[in-house]
Formats: structure tokens, C-alpha cells, sequence
């Protein structure tokens, strides 16, 4: 039996590095590439290399460089460049202060850290069926 890999990427914003290497531990069975950005001028920069694949972007909120909060606005900004993205906030940042910014109705799911494995499994998988 062959196995096709997803055409989608996933990309890991938070400059934590070993918040990065867990998220890559829990994905790693998931056949997906995944990559990787350690701020979100990074993040930004690296939907822009990825082009027209479909990305699932895990996004940390507080981030030095460009928060996670400067990349939804910029997201939010340039819908047209950022269709085929999907949001998911992985932060320490409370859920219910996530919630009066606004941002809440651009991001398909919010996990607070640290994020439980199965939850997130599962969540990728939902999008990208």
C-alpha cells in the first residue's frame, strides 16, 4: 500500500524552540511537511515561500519581531494573499482575552499550551480531510 502525502504544509510559528520541537514530535506521524519560524516576521516570510499550498499555521501569539497578533492583522488585511491558510492560535495567552480581539472569527480553532497532543491531532486532520 502506498502512502500519499497531504498536500498541505504546516507551519510552526512560536519562538520557543522547544515549544517547536514538541509540536514536531506530535506531528511527526501526521506524513505532512512541516516548517518552521521562530517570529512573525518569519511566519510571514515563510507563507510567502510556501505560495499556493495549502498551510495549516500553528500560531504562537507573543512573539518577538511581529507577534502572532501582527500576523492575523496582516492576514486579516490581505485576504487574497492568505486564502488558502489556516489558523491555529497555539499560546500561553488566555483563551477568553484571545476572544475580545477581534481576531477570533479569522482562526479555524484556539489551543491554549500546553497543547494536548490528541486535541491537535485531530484538529489537523479535521483540516485537512
Amino acid at each position: 500500500m502506498q502512502i500519499i502525502a497531504q498536500p498541505h504544509t504546516i507551519l510552526i510559528a512560536d519562538d520557543d524552540v522547544i515549544a517547536r520541537k514538541i509540536l514536531k514530535l506530535i506531528l511527526k506521524n501526521l506524513l505532512l511537511m512541516v516548517r518552521e519560524a521562530e517570529n512573525g516576521m518569519e511566519a510571514l516570510a515563510e507563507l510567502q515561500m510556501i505560495g499556493d499550498r495549502p498551510v495549516i499555521l500553528l500560531l504562537d501569539l507573543n512573539m518577538p519581531v511581529k507577534s502572532g497578533y501582527e500576523v492575523l492583522q496582516e492576514m486579516v488585511d490581505n485576504p487574497n494573499i492568505y486564502t488558502k491558510v489556516k489558523t491555529i492560535v497555539v499560546s500561553s495567552a488566555l483563551a477568553d482575552q484571545f476572544v475580545h480581539t477581534g481576531f477570533e472569527k479569522h482562526i479555524h480553532s484556539y489551543m491554549e499550551k500546553p497543547v494536548k497532543p490528541e486535541a491537535l491531532i485531530k484538529e489537523i486532520t479535521w483540516l485537512t480531510a
